[in-house]
């Protein structure tokens, strides 16, 4: 699992030799789909809780809002206590902004892909 972990995180980000010579949505959606693996089948492991909120962002970012939102409100409700839960709240309540409002927060907002 730790492996998957690291791969995961290594695609999400760019590095590594994995990462060379594909594209970033190409890359993202694989980390996705490790991201998913790791919460999925390893619910109790210690970073269970990151893979999801990964995975949100990701799901946020790139693919579908609706799916993000499904993603952080299982986050928060299965893992009230992680640190990634209060990050999975701000990051709902943005997605329930109108549209030209999320827009503008995601303007100004600091990448979080980028900066975790």
């Amino acid at each position: 699992m730790t492996s998957s972990t690291i791969r995961a995180r290594a695609l999400d980000r760019g590095v590594g030799i994995e990462s060379a010579n594909k594209d970033k949505k190409y890359r993202k959606l694989q980390a996705l789909s490790l991201y998913e693996h790791i919460y999925t089948e390893f619910p109790d492991c210690y970073r269970a809780d990151e893979a999801m909120y990964r995975a949100g962002v990701i799901y946020d970012k790139y693919i579908n809002d609706m799916k993000a939102k499904e993603v952080f409100s299982r986050l928060i409700s299965d893992y009230p206590d992680s640190k990634y839960a209060e990050r999975a709240k701000r990051r709902y309540r943005k997605l329930d902004l109108p549209s030209k409002e999320i827009k503008e927060q995601r303007e100004l907002n600091l990448d979080i892909l980028t900066k975790e």
